[in-house]
């Protein structure tokens, strides 16, 4: 099918370059309810994706126009011929600035983004995991594994373009969703863990476990947090969204669009009262969920530094946007990487001090870098005691929050985050009871 494919797209006239990635994905689901096995499942897919430009030359200046489409396994060569030349009028109609794929250039090594045990042994690790969930429910009778999903995939890719790229990757998937339910009757409360990893040691699955176990118990007996202006700790899921406005901000795109409010020189913060953020693109972490080797327009991925000590280094600009903007090309954002303090959670975890780990939902504005959220699960420091909270809000501003800020010493991956597992901001406002 891919010759097929390939052999179509070159014969095509119309068609400036084009891009066909192959992927294969073989999946393993497990459907748990209460204490039982609901359902097995196996899965096996394949998927053609194909994107074609368009060049076109008007009044002398150049334009690039793009439309992607999917090829089906056992479609007939008109089925495919039909799909090429609806995408060519697509793009035909759709013209932006001129721009085109990298050259290939080969690379030595690629990312580490399959679990090992994933691609040997998917039966073997999804029992692993399933015996993990029944195990840490036993040590909590008191809370109910009400519902659980596992999905183990591992992904074969092959890639082509016109340009030369010719190049095999792999990669593994982990989606694990559990509900976990604790008290009676109208003192029920429930605790939802949804995470998505490459590797199964990201996971560090029974501590994981049990802090949502420990979710549900704690909203039994949580309470309101006071209004007022406090010092938070922010972990755990906040962690997932926290440097969005920044990742956002930095992306040519943004420059392009002229939405960003940022240029090379400058602070990301009027004063600096604590630690200096440090943020860079890396698709090589390995299990990074952004790890990469190449990018849609078969750019070689590369590190990007973009924030140094507070101040803006540079943009991350894939292909496009580098064309439009003539600037360096850093291929597209992998994983975002941020430099972590000295200080650890025991040393930040001060008297007064708010420790949120779950929001409703915890996105700053990617165009004002306004947060809100509101809680889900915490707990305040109280003479050395940890006293569960819920319920009440955070507000604040990026720019605020980045110049009375601390990163923990403690290091934590999560999906396409690797950083401090800690951040303390000071004078957050809070609103509660």
């Amino acid at each position: 099918m891919k010759k097929k494919i390939i052999n179509l797209l070159e014969a095509h006239k119309e068609i400036s370059s084009w891009s066909l990635t192959v992927q294969h994905e073989e999946r393993d689901e497990l459907y748990l309810i209460f204490d039982s096995v609901e359902q097995k499942r196996r899965v096996e897919e394949i998927l053609y994706r194909v994107e074609i430009l368009v060049h076109k030359e008007k009044k002398g200046k150049r334009f690039t126009g793009s439309a992607s489409f999917q090829v089906l396994p056992g479609e007939t060569e008109n089925e495919i011929k039909k799909k090429i030349d609806d995408a060519v009028t697509a793009a035909s109609l759709a013209l932006n600035p001129f721009y085109d794929y990298d050259a290939f250039v080969p690379i030595e090594k690629g990312a580490e983004t399959c679990d090992p045990l994933i691609r040997k042994d998917r039966e073997k690790a999804i029992n692993e995991i399933k015996k993990t969930i029944f195990n840490q429910m036993e040590e909590n009778p008191d809370v109910r594994l009400a519902s659980s999903e596992i999905f183990l995939s591992h992904n074969r890719f092959e890639r082509f373009n016109s340009k030369g790229l010719d190049h095999k990757s792999e990669n593994s998937r982990i989606l694990l969703e559990a509900v976990f339910l604790t008290g009676e009757g109208e003192n029920e409360v429930e605790s939802v863990l949804m995470r998505i990893e490459r590797f199964i040691d990201i996971l560090d699955l029974k501590n994981l476990l049990q802090k949502y176990i420990g979710f549900a118990q704690d909203n039994v007996k949580a309470q309101l947090p006071k209004t007022g202006k406090c010092d938070v700790i922010f972990t755990e899921e906040a962690l997932d969204n926290f440097f969005d406005f920044y990742t956002t901000q930095l992306n040519a795109s943004m420059k392009f669009n002229k939405s960003s409010v940022f240029e090379p020189g400058d602070a990301i913060a009027e004063d600096f009262h604590g630690d200096k953020l440090s943020l860079s693109f890396n698709p090589h972490i390995p299990g990074g969920y952004l790890s990469m080797d190449y990018d849609q327009y078969g750019t070689v991925a590369q590190r990007a530094d973009v924030i140094q000590d507070g101040i803006v280094t540079g943009f991350a600009a894939d292909r496009k946007y580098a064309t439009y903007l003539n600037m360096p090309c850093t291929g597209s954002p992998g994983n975002t990487e941020v430099k972590c303090g000295t200080r650890s959670i025991k040393e930040l975890e001060t008297e007064g001090t708010y420790v949120l780990s779950r929001f409703s939902t915890f996105t700053p504005n990617a165009l004002t870098g306004a947060f809100s959220g509101e809680i889900r699960n915490g707990y305040v420091v109280k003479n050395g005691k940890r006293i569960p909270v819920k319920g009440g809000s955070v507000t604040g501003m990026m720019k605020e929050a980045m110049s009375r800020v601390f990163f923990s010493s403690e290091e934590i991956i999560r999906r396409n985050y690797k950083g401090p597992e800690y951040i303390k901001v000071l004078n957050v406002d809070i609103a509660g009871n």
